[in-house]
């Protein structure tokens, strides 16, 4: 099943893409001083040399081996990386219809009218409703993309 504007299954398309606390490379300072200072220098999965080269530097004087310097710094770029959300609202159409051609717990995809991208999602939560005159409303919520 694929959700997008073209195929009229979409609706109220919103992305955010939020780098304000991104930060891409990590200088990871272990135990000594100066010279004799244990260090390890890891970035980020969003790191570009040209590009996207933020420094932050990590105190990790309490580990003394390397693995656990590329750890510390690894799980402080994780913190840090760009925040990126995209989300929609289904419609009901003939051809996307919730227990005829998708269920919960499918994966699905839906395209990024912003960027263009697919992204497989999972049917996390379905809420079927009916007002006083009997329409049946149904509101589908996708995970984060897999």
């Amino acid at each position: 099943m694929v959700f997008s504007l073209e195929r009229g299954n979409m609706e109220n398309p919103v992305y955010m893409d939020n780098r304000t606390q991104e930060q891409t490379a990590a200088i990871v300072g272990g135990k000594g001083e100066e010279a004799s200072r244990t260090t390890a220098i890891r970035t980020g999965t969003n790191y570009h040399v040209d590009t996207n080269n933020i420094e932050m530097f990590v105190g990790a004087t309490d580990i003394d081996t390397t693995a656990g310097l590329n750890t510390r710094g690894d799980e402080k770029l994780a913190e840090v990386e760009a925040v990126k959300e995209f989300n929609f609202n289904v419609l009901q159409v003939p051809s996307c219809m919730y227990g005829t051609h998708y269920f919960l717990g499918d994966k699905v995809t839906a395209i990024n009218p912003y960027n263009d991208t697919a992204y497989t999602v999972k049917i996390q939560a379905v809420s079927v409703s009916l007002n006083n005159n009997g329409d049946e409303k149904i509101a589908v919520e996708m995970s984060e993309p897999l």
